[in-house]
């Protein structure tokens, strides 16, 4: 098993499952949605949320864990395990991943599984933004 980079499945696995230990550790903590110092109604500071006690255990910032949480509920566990290990094992290309729709997603990945070399020449990012500037 490799490491948990930032941007990896790997990451996103962690962070994802850590996030489940944390939320069953501290139910009432669940939701924490405030910009800025979290204050309850009697003044007192609210215990840190998850990303910020993640940041805090790990070293990562807060937005990374974030992302990876994003990621990691965007694409599902199924579609996360099938790419470990392949060229869609990567930031950029889990985000572009979660944009497609499902038949899309699957044929990616399909090809990233089979052909390790032809999916640097289907690169979905590169596919996005083309079609972005066909319409």
């Amino acid at each position: 098993m490799g490491a948990c980079w930032p941007e990896s499945i790997y990451w996103c696995n962690c962070a994802k499952r850590r996030k489940q230990i944390w939320e069953a550790l501290h139910p009432e903590d669940k939701q924490v949605c405030q910009v800025g110092t979290p204050v309850s109604k009697h003044g007192h500071a609210q215990n840190q949320g998850f990303a910020e006690a993640t940041a805090e255990a790990t070293g990562q910032a807060a937005r990374t864990t974030r992302l990876a949480i994003a990621r990691a509920d965007a694409l599902g566990d199924e579609a996360l395990a099938k790419v470990v290990n392949t060229s869609l094992d990567s930031g950029v290309e889990l985000d572009a991943l979660a944009k497609l729709d499902a038949p899309e997603r699957a044929e990616e990945i399909r090809v990233a599984q089979a052909d390790p070399v032809e999916i640097g020449r289907r690169c979905i990012l590169m596919k996005l933004r083309y079609a972005k500037l066909l319409h």
